[in-house]
């Protein structure tokens, strides 16, 4: 799939590839390919170095790859410099999301196909700036063309922000109850260890949560008041371990009317 896309291309392409995902191609094809650059670069990724994605210009050494690997990495077509284009690449690589800066990993498949579905055209677009196609080969070949009007210009880093709705699709209720476990069990041990299995209660209640029409911000809290029903805790108990805030323990005591266990 992404092989023909590329043959099919009149302008030049490149194959953005995760780490797993070049060195897959590196060991297949018995070298490196030429003019590949890295993203990550400097001081600031002086430590992960080895883990970084790679921009390869499309050769017929490339092309040679089998299907399987080549669709393990993402399609770029553009008319900018390879230099322009890894520019951009990396003001990606950090990102805003509820006010925190976190790292971006658009570079994986799995992570940008789902994004820039839910995402709005003119988010796409940005988000694309001097890439004209980008291409990603999923359960079919998903192609997304730049439709912006207006000229690119490099942006400062970290420009992008991650909106809720970006990640709706990239949901899943068990990793966030690891998470929830893990945090909850350094907080307020005293309450999670009342409980049998924690995690499982946790993901039936985000499902629950998520079911009931709850919006995703409130999911956590949600939460928090089948466990303190669970463990007989006081909601007022939760404020100095959890640090709430008046209006964080007022969402709870109303959701608490309501919420049906």
């Amino acid at each position: 799939m992404l092989s023909g896309w590329f043959r099919s291309c009149e302008i030049q392409t490149y194959w953005l590839a995760d780490c797993q995902a070049h060195q897959r191609a590196v060991k297949e094809f018995g070298f490196g390919f030429e003019e590949s650059l890295p993203l990550f670069s400097g001081a600031l990724f002086e430590q992960v170095t080895s883990l970084s994605p790679w921009l390869v210009p499309v050769s017929n050494e490339l092309l040679d790859l089998k299907e399987e690997t080549l669709g393990q990495g993402i399609g770029l077509a553009s008319t900018a410099s390879i230099n322009s284009l890894v520019d951009h690449l990396r003001s990606l690589l950090f990102a805003s999301f509820n006010g925190e800066e976190v790292m971006f990993r658009y570079y994986d498949n799995n992570v940008i196909e789902p994004m820039l579905r839910a995402m709005e055209e003119d988010e796409r677009n940005r988000f694309l700036g001097n890439i004209d196609q980008l291409a990603v080969s999923a359960d079919a070949l998903q192609c997304y063309v730049n439709g912006s009007v207006t000229s690119y210009s490099l942006q400062t880093q970290p420009w992008w922000k991650i909106q809720e709705h970006h990640l709706a699709a990239l949901y899943n209720a068990e990793v966030h109850a690891r998470s929830i476990e893990r945090r909850w069990w350094n907080l307020f041990p005293q309450m999670m260890a009342r409980l049998n299995n924690p995690q499982m209660l946790i993901v039936e209640t985000l499902e629950k949560a998520q079911t009931q029409g709850y919006e995703p911000e409130i999911h956590e809290a949600c939460v928090m008041v089948e466990i303190a029903r669970r463990t007989q805790t006081q909601l007022s108990d939760l404020t100095q371990p959890f640090q709430l805030t008046f209006d964080e323990l007022n969402t709870l005591e109303t959701i608490n009317k309501v919420w049906i266990s």
